[in-house]
């Protein structure tokens, strides 16, 4: 064994000075560690007792991780003579003969499970199901099966039919009113009753006592195991259960507990990597990361990764949350009718580059198209020009796009033909060989053939070339879907993959081991890890799995909140009887506070009570970890920067906040454009704009009767919604709250150009023109911007009018210093040398918020308007020669500004306050 000097240090990249822990020390008066030792210890008494032979003993281990250290000390304790045979149960049937399952019979092969329960369901019901309905029911019967399940191979063979009909009216007659949870309830029962198990070998004479072995001893585990106890029935004088792994009461009270109390996950992920770190840095190792918090474990584990320490996870995680399960369901999301252009741009970017059938099929793979930048060249070029154009045409179906006109040029003729062959129905035969040749024309089978969880979901679903044949071999064809549609398909698929596990390969020399409580008991580590100790996520009373009643566990033998709680606290007193302890929660998570779990309360009170030595009064020892945070606010300079035009927008972005203006404008750092995005505010602003230039110009023109001018907004209204295609399916339900509120803005507005008609003595603002660009000039630098409106008095002075569809009450705030109003005075600037503008804002709003009394459409002028133009001509021409000078462009992070504002990330605002 290496001594701590000569291990391997790691450090965490965010991770300052940990805490010291104190060095490992025996534990005085119990010579074998653990409470595995004094199990074997106990077993050795009886084997002498009885007088029997070890070697003609059996040895019932909980779970498997005991076997080979149950061996490995056996041997240590008592070298001389053969040592009794250990085993698990499913060890003991799988080393007395083989397992073949009928085609009906309940597996845990959840590929083959929930074929078979879509067979069941249909037998069960004569109604026709729709697939949602279908795929909901199967999960239902695949979840009460893998309930029910241990409790049928408790049963011997022979009995097993009668034990669930005799249960089977309790399940009926206390579910009446539901009748599909019933439905589902019976035939989860009925099915395990007429299943076989692989432990059915148990129940054979070659298993009984007096054959293999003549002492059968049994070590319970936390869980509950009703074929344990079945069989230990069965061998009766023979059989005997030893007390357990309990831990002894001298280990109820650690040795050293940090207790640390964290202010959210994120923290609570880097303390628990820290604490794992520190122990292995100090010789101490395995260390046991207890998965009760299975997202925050999974957190702790990649950054425990990225620190390069080897880890063993004994828990694994859903299939379905691998890489290759993660590409297998993009290729089915992109094959749907109702498939999205995110949907097929996950699936391109997911295939091999070097696909043939995407090289072949490509149209001009290595040139330019319809004058796209293909940068990179390939296929890699051409999935970028087909996602920038359709995020230019805001196209975000893909039935849409490949309607479109402008896409006829982009669109590969294999990946059509692909996606119309997956729409097809087929039977299920069928769509494995259609999946097996798109794995080869992927590129993905290579691929999953190096990744052991690619492996897993091919052997899961039966993917390789030969699955169809296996299929038909263990289901036959009456079991085998003859007609399956690709939502049908999809379900499965996913049926199957959230059901399975994946566990990586198991690494004898980890440092850390992933492991669930319920399996710390006759293991021995130098030191526990236990994260996710708060009050939601370690409870002392688990709610029970299922949606049984309380006199249906009682009376199938299911484990009801009683017996769970049980079990949770002999596990907690486990998780203390580890030598070092590291207990974590977190104070919070998002807007809900969080305190600690009742049993690190109690523990708390307790290493208080008993004055352990090492322990300070608070049993708090925090690890300070700090994540990388910037100890300055970002000044950078940027003269060699420049925008080649400023609009209002910009200079307002450099008032507001430099940095913001130096991220988003001379660095040009804009968010990239979603094609899935629920119309909105501005969405609504742009269709109002565009819908009132329309209706002035139409006015100005003398083309538009007054008589006819609310139906003609109404038209213009609809056009311009379908341009901007918010009047399809998709997008109108969402756009419905603004077309909703319409008739108020409308009526509301034609009210406002009846007002100003009165009050001017019947003439009123004359519209000029709409939308219109302009130019200007502060110093050597270009001013551009677009207005949306420009009218003349009857005086003739110009008008710069500018739309809002916000509150009114802001827009007054804003008015209110003119010098702190940079878009009128702008935009009064591009006017050249006009000797007087008047400019002003125009709420248009349905004044749901502003109060009955409130007007839908108000003006609010800016009366100073001249006032700040030339001084702000005169700000802007200095301002940019600062910044060209190299004046350093300051985050100021005050405001609301900072509240919305895309660069944050860029300025770290949020991690100002941890320094500070």
């Amino acid at each position: 064994m290496m001594s701590p000097e000569d291990s391997p240090q790691f450090d965490l990249p965010f991770a300052g000075a940990a805490a010291a822990v104190p060095e490992v020390t025996a534990v005085p008066g119990y010579p074998v560690p653990g409470s595995l030792g004094k199990a074997l210890e106990q077993a050795f008494d009886v084997i002498s007792a009885k007088e029997v032979e070890p070697a003609r003993t059996l040895v019932l281990l909980p779970y498997t991780q005991l076997l080979e250290p149950a061996r490995r000390l056996w041997a240590s304790l008592h070298p001389a003579g053969f040592p009794p045979r250990f085993e698990t149960t499913r060890s003991w049937a799988m080393a007395t003969g083989p397992y073949v399952a009928s085609p009906t019979d309940w597996t845990g092969d959840a590929a083959r499970d929930a074929l078979v329960a879509q067979t069941l369901i249909r037998q069960s019901t004569q109604q026709r199901l729709n697939g949602t309905m279908r795929a909901a029911l199967v999960e239902r019967v695949l979840e009460g099966s893998r309930q029910l399940a241990p409790l049928a191979a408790a049963q011997a063979p022979a009995l097993r039919s009668g034990w669930s009909q005799s249960h089977k009216a309790l399940v009926s007659s206390s579910m009446q009113s539901l009748y599909w949870e019933s439905l589902s309830a019976t035939v989860a029962l009925t099915w395990v009753g007429l299943s076989s198990f692989v432990t059915d070998w148990l129940w054979m004479p070659q298993s009984g006592p007096g054959v293999g072995a003549d002492c059968l001893l049994v070590i319970p585990g936390l869980q509950h195991d009703p074929l344990t106890l079945a069989l230990v029935k069965r061998w009766g004088e023979a059989a005997l259960v030893l007390p357990g792994l309990a831990p002894r009461a001298a280990e109820l009270v650690p040795a050293q507990v940090r207790a640390i109390s964290c202010a959210d996950v994120d923290e609570e992920a880097r303390q628990a990597a820290a604490c794992a770190v520190t122990h292995i840095n100090a010789g101490r190792s395995p260390v046991a990361l207890v998965a009760q918090d299975r997202v925050l474990t999974r957190r702790v584990s990649a950054l425990l990764s990225g620190a390069g320490v080897r880890l063993r996870d004994e828990t694994g995680w859903k299939l379905s949350t691998t890489h290759a399960a993660a590409q297998l369901m993009a290729l089915l999301r992109a094959a749907q009718s109702s498939a999205k252009v995110d949907d097929v741009l996950d699936f391109l970017k997911l295939c091999e580059p070097s696909a043939p059938w995407l090289l072949e099929s490509m149209p001009l793979a290595n040139d330019r198209v319809a004058g796209d930048d293909l940068s990179g060249g390939g296929a890699e070029g051409w999935v970028c020009a087909l996602e920038a154009r359709a995020r230019q045409y805001q196209v975000s179906r893909w039935s849409s796009l490949i309607a479109h006109p402008d896409f006829q040029d982009m669109l590969p003729s294999g990946l059509m033909t692909a996606l119309q062959d997956f729409s097809a129905p087929k039977p299920l035969v069928r769509w494995l060989e259609a999946m097996h040749q798109w794995l080869a024309a992927t590129g993905w089978e290579k691929r999953w053939a190096e990744d052991a969880a690619g492996e897993r979901v091919m052997a899961s679903l039966r993917l390789d070339g030969d699955g169809a044949q296996e299929w038909r071999l263990t289901l036959g064809d009456e079991l085998l879907p003859q007609r399956m549609s690709l939502g049908g398909f999809t379900a499965w698929v996913r049926q199957a993959l959230e059901s399975a596990t994946f566990v990586p390969g198991d690494d004898r020399q980890a440092q850390v081991v992933v492991l669930p409580m319920a399996q710390l008991p006759g293991r021995v580590f130098a030191a526990c890890v236990m994260a996710g100790c708060d009050e939601a996520h370690l409870s002392a009373s688990p709610d029970p799995v299922g949606t049984w009643t309380q006199e249906q566990r009682e009376t199938l033998g299911l484990p009801d909140r009683s017996a769970l709680a049980t079990q949770a606290r002999e596990a907690w007193r486990h998780v203390l009887g580890q030598a070092w302890l590291d207990v974590l929660w977190r104070t919070a998570e998002g807007s809900e506070h969080l305190g600690p779990a009742v049993w690190v309360q109690d523990l708390q009170t307790q290493l208080r009570e008993s004055g352990v030595p090492s322990v300070s009064p608070s049993a708090c020892q925090r690890i300070e970890v700090l994540a990388e945070a910037v100890e300055r606010q970002p000044a950078p300079e940027a003269s060699g920067l420049r925008v080649p035009r400023v609009s209002a927008t910009h200079y307002q972005d450099l008032r507001d906040c430099p940095y913001r203006y130096f991220a988003i404008r001379l660095l040009d750092l804009q968010p990239v454009q979603e094609l899935e995005q629920a119309p909105g505010k501005r969405e609504w602003g742009t269709v109002l704009h565009a819908v009132l230039r329309r209706f002035h110009e139409e006015r100005r023109d003398g083309s538009l009767a007054p008589a006819i001018e609310a139906a003609r907004l109404d038209e213009l209204l609809l056009d311009e919604m379908s341009r901007a295609g918010l009047a399809s399916d998709g997008q109108a339900g969402e756009f419905h709250p603004f077309v909703a509120a319409w008739p108020r803005v409308r009526d509301g507005y034609l009210g406002w150009l009846s007002r100003t008609m009165k009050e001017g003595g019947g003439s009123e603002l004359v519209f000029q023109q709409g939308e219109a660009r302009f130019q200007g000039r502060a110093g050597p630098y270009e001013l551009v911007g677009v207005i949306d409106r420009i009218d003349r008095g009857p005086d003739g002075c110009p008008w710069v009018i500018d739309y809002k569809t916000g509150s009114l009450q802001s827009l007054r705030e804003k008015v209110a210093d003119p010098t702190e109003d940079t878009q009128t005075a702008f935009y009064a600037a591009l006017l050249g040398n006009e000797p007087r503008v008047r400019a002003a804002y125009l709420c248009v709003s349905d004044a749901r918020d502003e109060g009955a009394r409130k007007r839908s459409t108000t003006m609010v002028e800016q009366a100073d308007v001249m006032a700040v133009r030339d001084d702000l001509l005169t700000g802007i021409a200095a301002d940019l020669s600062r910044i060209e000078g190299g004046h350093p462009l300051k985050a100021m992070g005050e405001g609301s500004v900072c509240d919305y504002c895309q660069a944050r990330g860029l300025c770290r605002r949020d991690f100002w306050e941890q320094v500070s």
